[in-house]
């Protein structure tokens, strides 16, 4: 999975003063995930690698040297996936996920197949 934000640039006004913000976002995953169908329930582990990086700069509007910029980047890169779907009724399934190390994260959701 690859995302990517960019022109992220526009001017705010902050407590009366004028800013101008400029950004940019890159962000990728990759894993590798093994899964066992068991009755109706499908729990489903593995490992993930992901990165990041961001560069950005802000600056009031009307006085450049005022710019300030800097990068920053992902500071743990290995993570680990664990989740499990149910099946239920006829076409409705529910997934929930867990992901731990590089980021702490969880997700819920609610599908129905028609």
């Amino acid at each position: 999975q690859y995302l990517s934000h960019s022109e992220h640039d526009g001017n705010y006004v902050v407590s009366g003063t004028n800013y101008t913000i400029e950004g940019d976002l890159d962000e990728w995953q990759v894993s590798l995930i093994v899964a066992y169908q068991y009755i109706q329930a499908l729990p489903y582990a593995g490992i993930k690698f992901s990165d990041w990086d961001t560069d950005w700069a802000i600056w009031q509007t009307d006085v450049p040297a005022t710019r300030s910029s800097g990068q920053d980047e992902a500071e743990d890169n290995f993570g680990v996936i664990v989740g499990c779907d149910f099946y239920f009724e006829r076409d409705w399934k529910l997934n929930l996920e867990g992901r731990f190390c590089d980021e702490t994260a969880f997700s819920a959701s609610l599908g129905y197949t028609f």
